[in-house]
C-alpha cells in the first residue's frame, strides 16, 4: 500500500482530497573536494537535462548541499516517477547510465558515494502536486530524510511514528509545500534504510523553523529511539533551473 503525502494549505488544515501514485527517487551523493567548479556544473546539468531526454521522468531536481552531512553528502537528486516500472527503466537507461559513469562515479570521494531511497507514494491528483509546478514549487528547499527502524519496533510504534512524520507538516503550516514519505522498495539500500521522506520548503529558514518545532513536539523523542542510520540532506531549488548555492 502506498504511504501519504501531506500538503498544507494557507490555512494550516488538512483538507481530504483526491490522490495519485507516485513514486519518488531521491539520492545524496559524496563528492570528492578535488571536484571543481566546471565539473560540479557539468554533473548538475547531465543530472537535470535527464528530465528532458527520458520520457518516463515526472519532475525532477538536483543541486549541492546547502551544508555537507556529517557523513560527507554533498549534492542531491530527487526524481519523480509514474510507477515502479518507470523508475527500473530510469535506472539502466542509457543516457542516465551514460551520466553516471561519465561525470558522477569517477567523482566519488569514497568507492560507494551513495544514498538513496525509493518509494511509492500519493500525491493530490493535481498538476501542480504532480508535476511540482506553479508558484509553490518554483523555488524553495528540497530536504531528504532517510531512516531505517530498528529492528526491534514493534509495528505499532511503526505505524505511530509515520503517522507522526506524515502529518506534522501539515500541523506546521504552509511553509511545508509538500511531504511525501513511503517505505524503500530499492533492493540494493533496504537494508541500510527502510524509509524515505522528502519535503519541499519554502525557504531554507522555513526548514531550519519546521526542525525547532518538530523537536518540541513529544513524539520526537520516540522517532529517534525507534529509528538508526539517520541521514538529512538539503539543497535550494532556483526558479531559474538549479543554480548553485
Amino acid at each position: 500500500m502506498a504511504d501519504m503525502t501531506t500538503e498544507a494549505p494557507a490555512s494550516g488544515e488538512r483538507v481530504p482530497t483526491k490522490t495519485m501514485k507516485v513514486v519518488d527517487h531521491a539520492v545524496l551523493f559524496k563528492m570528492s573536494d578535488s571536484l571543481d567548479e566546471f565539473q560540479e556544473k557539468e554533473m548538475l546539468d547531465g543530472l537535470h537535462t535527464l528530465q528532458y531526454a527520458i520520457k518516463d521522468i515526472i519532475c525532477s531536481s538536483v543541486g549541492r548541499l546547502t551544508k555537507k552531512t556529517p557523513e560527507g553528502f554533498t549534492h542531491g537528486l530527487f526524481t519523480r516517477f509514474k510507477s515502479v516500472k518507470a523508475l527500473q527503466d530510469y535506472l539502466v537507461h542509457e543516457q542516465k547510465v551514460d551520466v553516471a559513469d561519465k561525470l558522477i562515479i569517477p567523482f566519488f570521494s569514497e568507492p560507494n558515494g551513495i544514498a538513496m531511497t525509493d518509494f511509492e507514494c500519493e500525491v493530490e491528483n493535481d498538476l501542480e502536486a504532480v508535476f511540482r509546478r506553479g508558484d509553490r514549487f518554483e523555488s524553495g528547499l528540497e530536504h531528504f530524510t532517510f531512516f531505517k527502524f530498528k529492528d526491534s519496533t514493534s509495528p505499532n510504534v511503526v505505524d505511530q511514528t509515520l503517522n507522526f512524520m506524515k502529518t506534522v507538516g501539515v500541523k506546521f503550516g504552509d511553509e511545508v509545500v509538500q511531504t511525501t514519505i513511503g517505505v524503500n522498495i530499492e533492493p540494493r539500500t533496504t537494508a541500510y534504510f527502510s524509509h524515505g521522506v522528502v519535503t519541499r520548503f519554502k525557504s531554507e529558514s522555513a526548514c531550519d523553523e519546521f526542525k525547532k518545532f518538530v523537536a518540541s513536539e513529544a513524539m520526537w523523542t520516540q522517532v529517534r529511539d525507534v529509528t538508526e542510520n539517520f541521514i538529512e540532506g538539503s539543497f535550494s531549488v532556483s526558479p531559474i533551473g538549479n543554480k548553485l548555492m
